[in-house]
């Protein structure tokens, strides 16, 4: 099958994407609180200067007691540094042992 550009485009920003995703590690570190324990009103994202926040509720099946936490998230991208490109070369052998596998 031939690409038109806009599909050459999206498949190149594919694949940049995860070369760049191989390599990268995150931290997540999660705080958890007792519902009653904090004023929060409405789950709140993470922004870069402030960690998120969402309400989390677990059913004991076999009590049918409820449980409400708070949970206290962020998450922090580290080690996303350059790539060599010697790294490409080897991204692409890695990737070829895929043409190998059956094709569903």
């Amino acid at each position: 099958k031939t690409l038109n550009l806009e599909e050459n485009i999206y498949l190149l920003q594919a694949w940049l994407l995860s070369l760049a995703m191989c390599d990268v590690s995150f931290f997540v570190s999660l705080e958890l609180y007792e519902a009653g324990d904090l004023l929060h009103q409405n789950s709140k994202l993470q922004t870069t200067s402030e960690p998120g926040w969402f309400l989390h509720r677990a059913t004991n099946e076999g009590t049918k007691d409820t449980c409400r936490l708070w949970v206290c998230y962020s998450i922090k991208m580290i080690d996303c540094d350059a790539k060599p490109s010697k790294k490409l070369a080897s991204r692409q052998r890695k990737e070829e042992m895929y043409d190998l596998l059956p094709k569903a």
